[in-house]
């Protein structure tokens, strides 16, 4: 990976980049780990990302809640980042 950065540098980074195309992984309410790839279309109140996916496998995109908690790696601007 890249960097290290805190959850909140994390999010605050998902913030600036609205609109602009990211991939992250994170861990599931499941608890199985997971790749996403979009764009960010915001942040809620609660620190939830929402990402619109660009799924090229099945043809299906839509808007995808991501827990900023529970990010593990994130590619953003160019930028490879493993979060602390």
């Amino acid at each position: 990976m890249g960097n290290r950065i805190s959850k909140s540098s994390a999010l605050k980074m998902l913030e600036e980049s609205c609109g602009r195309f990211c991939s992250m992984d994170f861990i599931k309410k499941d608890g199985t780990r997971r790749k996403i790839s979009g764009k960010v279309a915001g942040v809620t109140k609660l620190g939830y990302v929402q990402l619109m996916e660009n799924s090229t496998k099945t043809k299906k995109g839509g808007i995808r809640n991501v827990n900023s908690q529970t990010i593990k790696a994130l590619r953003v601007n160019g930028k490879s980042l493993a979060v602390a």
